[in-house]
This record gives structure tokens, sequence and C-alpha cells, in this order.
């Protein structure tokens, strides 16, 4: 099975709603930390960035992965699944749901 349209939320309260309505999702949905995750892993954001960003969301109550709510990024990040990852995709990869996992290979 191949991955549709990706999409970014981070709103999972639309989502539980969504599937609630017994509506399709696009497969995967991003959410903040998965861009913050690859950006990070792939050299283009410095650690103390991403910890910019975490602590800030965190400051104004925004929603996270729990993995990153009482951690610093790096902690967080050594307990988190991100959705897009750089290379080639994982036998375990799960398709078809909202957190399927989008692997990109450079060409």
């Amino acid at each position: 099975m191949t991955l549709g349209l990706p999409a970014l939320s981070n709103d999972f309260s639309a989502i539980r709603t969504l599937e609630a309505n017994l509506l399709t999702l696009p497969s995967p949905v991003l959410r903040g930390f998965d861009l913050l995750a690859f950006c990070y892993q792939n050299g283009c954001l410095e650690p103390k960035a991403c910890e910019e960003v975490r602590s800030e969301l965190s400051r104004n109550g925004e929603g996270m992965p729990k993995a990153f709510m009482n951690a610093s990024f790096a902690d967080g990040l050594k307990n988190f699944s991100p959705r897009l990852r750089d290379g080639a995709a994982s036998a375990t990869t799960a398709t078809g749901t909202y957190s399927a996992i989008l692997s990109v290979t450079r060409i």
C-alpha cells in the first residue's frame, strides 16, 4: 500500500473527531515535532534551537508528544518515534493510517 499525501496537524482532538465520524484521514498526519526532529536529525537545526521551540510550546501550554512534556528536547527525542524520517522505509512501518511513517530519500 502506498502512502497518500501527507498533512500537518498538531491538533490531536481534530484527528479523533475525524476518526469518530468515520472520515478518511491523510496518511500520514505529521506533527510539529516530526518536522522539528527531522530538521535536527538532518543537521538543519541545532539542539539549542530545538530546545527553545520545545520550551516555548511548553510555556504556552501547547500540546506536544508525551516524550517531550517533562524532558528536554534531547532527552525526549530518545523516546519519540518520528513519522518523518530520512532514508528507506522500514518493514515495520504502519501504512494507511494517520500515524504511518514517511521516509524521505535523497536522489
